[in-house]
Formats: C-alpha cells, sequence, structure tokens
C-alpha cells in the first residue's frame, strides 16, 4: 500500500488558517481591481460575489469527488494551493494590462442597456475569476478528506477546520481593508496572498510524514434530499444579506 502523505496537527491548523486569509484578500483585492473597469456600484460588488460564490461550490464539488478517489489528499492540497497563487497573479495579469478586457468593457457599457451590460460584467468576471475561484473552492474538501477520518468526531473535527480556515478569512479580510491595501498598495497586498498560498504549500513540503493511509470514515447514509433545497434557500438568503448591507452601509 502507498505511503500517504501526513502534517503535524499544529502545522495543518496554521495552514488552514494562512489558506483562509489568502481567500478573502484576493477577493477584496478583485473587488477593487475590478471596480476600477466596472465602476464600485452595489451590481459590480455583487457580480463580483456571485463569481467568487460560483467558483467555490462548482470546485468544492468537482474535488469533493475527486478526493474520493485518492489516499493522498495532503498531496492534492499542497499542488492546489500553488495553483492558486498562479491563476491568481494570472487574473491580476488579465485585468491590469490586457487593454482588451477594458475595451470590452467599454464597448458594452457605450451600447448596451443596463442588463446587458450585466451580462457582459458577469461574463468577464467568470472568465477572469473563475479560475484562481474554482481552486480555492477545492481546499476545504481536500481538507476535510485529510483531517476528518472518525465518523464519531466528524461534527467537532469539521466545526474546528471550518472556525479555523473563517478566523484567517476575517484576519484577511480585517488587514486587507484596514491596513495592507492603504500601505502596501494592491499589487503588493495580492502578493501577501501568493506568499500566502506558497507558504501553505511550503509548510506542507517540508513538514510532511510518510504513513500508511489514514482509515476512511464509515459509509453514511444519505440525508433526506428535502435538506438539499434547504440548504441551497439558506445560501441564498445568506448571500442576499451580504449585497443588501454593502448597499445600506455604502450610503
Amino acid at each position: 500500500m502507498q505511503a500517504a502523505w501526513s502534517l503535524n496537527n499544529r502545522l495543518f491548523h496554521a495552514a488552514i488558517v494562512l489558506s483562509g486569509a489568502s481567500a478573502l484578500i484576493y477577493q477584496l483585492i478583485w473587488v477593487r481591481l475590478l471596480g476600477l473597469v466596472f465602476g464600485v456600484s452595489s451590481f459590480a460588488v455583487a457580480t463580483v460575489v456571485a463569481v467568487f460564490l460560483l467558483g467555490l461550490g462548482l470546485g468544492s464539488y468537482f474535488f469533493g469527488k475527486w478526493s474520493e478517489r485518492t489516499d493522498n489528499p495532503l498531496r492534492i492540497y499542497m499542488y492546489v494551493e500553488i495553483g492558486i497563487a498562479v491563476a491568481s497573479l494570472a487574473s491580476y495579469v488579465i485585468i491590469e494590462h490586457l487593454p482588451v478586457y477594458r475595451y470590452l468593457y467599454e464597448f458594452a457599457y457605450n451600447n448596451l442597456d443596463l442588463y446587458g451590460l450585466s451580462v457582459v460584467r458577469l461574463l468577464l468576471s467568470v472568465v477572469v475569476l473563475l479560475p484562481p475561484v474554482f481552486l480555492i473552492g477545492g481546499t476545504m474538501p481536500l481538507i476535510a478528506k485529510y483531517f476528518l477520518t472518525v465518523p464519531a468526531t466528524l461534527g467537532a473535527g469539521f466545526s474546528r477546520i471550518y472556525y479555523l480556515n473563517t478566523l484567517g478569512a476575517f484576519c484577511g479580510a480585517l488587514l486587507t481593508g484596514f491596513v495592507l491595501v492603504q500601505y502596501l498598495g494592491v499589487f503588493a497586498t495580492l502578493m501577501v496572498a501568493i506568499g500566502g498560498n506558497l507558504l501553505v504549500a511550503g509548510i506542507i513540503a517540508l513538514g510532511k510524514s510518510e504513513s500508511v493511509p489514514r482509515p476512511q470514515p464509515a459509509a453514511l447514509g444519505a440525508p433526506y434530499s428535502y435538506m438539499l433545497l434547504i440548504l441551497f434557500v439558506t445560501g441564498f438568503i445568506s448571500l442576499s444579506y451580504e449585497v443588501l448591507w454593502v448597499r445600506i452601509l455604502s450610503t
């Protein structure tokens, strides 16, 4: 049986925090960068947030399926973190240095109505943001596959990694909004996030040890299908609040 990678829990928890911080730094930087192209209206913010969440969902679904077919999720997680760094840098280059991106939006702005412009804004955002956000969405399924191996403690284990990832996201958002962009600028702040992804990959590469694959959780029965609808509705409501609060507080 092929040996799998394992990591000291403290290093693993630090990696989760750094990954969450980098993700929210990216989100705020992308809102700022695209605001220079699209404007800073609630429509522009809603578009970026919607694409961000779409990418998270698609990435989570894809890597969740993939994680079931691997005995070494930690190694894949390391490669995903490197991929996030590369794709995020590419998105910055496209937004800032490819004139065709701005020309397409300016053409749409001058020739289309509000709804046509919204569709163009959405499509341009998908093209530039979906690849890195898709990879960001894959981090949580891989983390869970590696860390959650005992069904009896599944709830407590997931709450721990979710809490650490969200704590990192909180710190990333706070530092970006009040410190990093003000004192370092947009590009340097982006590089902080990229450095965070590469640091996570470095922690795994240097701190890993090899062991036999961890035991897999016992197969559990599928929940009632109506719960999927409830999850969809609660997600819809939660993100509606976020966009509404942005619009209200912007006044």
